[in-house]
């Protein structure tokens, strides 16, 4: 184990490039938001929604889809809202 004096915070400029990722939806095509959207909630629900759609009017993002438990919706949120910075998302993923 490292010694505390050798660790060092990352600085947050650094932090998208260590993680893969350019800052949230930042110069994004409307195409280019739903796809990297529909990749995001794939991988942090483990799939785990049916029927994924995402749609964006203006500001305004949905999603909907069909999963079997309020974790799996709340996991999409959570995905989500980590990529649509200044955009109002509705989850209307439906849970049965």
């Amino acid at each position: 184990m490292l010694p505390e004096q050798n660790l060092t915070k990352i600085p947050q400029s650094f932090e998208n490039v260590i993680h893969g990722s350019v800052p949230p939806d930042e110069g994004l095509t409307v195409d280019d938001l739903v796809a990297r959207l529909q990749r995001v909630v794939h991988c942090r629900t483990g799939n785990r929604i049916r029927d994924l759609q995402i749609q964006v009017y203006g500001d305004d993002v949905v999603i909907s889809g069909v999963t079997t438990t309020y974790y799996a919706k709340q996991l999409a949120t959570h995905a989500a809202l980590n990529e649509v910075a200044n955009r109002r998302l509705t989850n209307s993923i439906e849970v049965c």
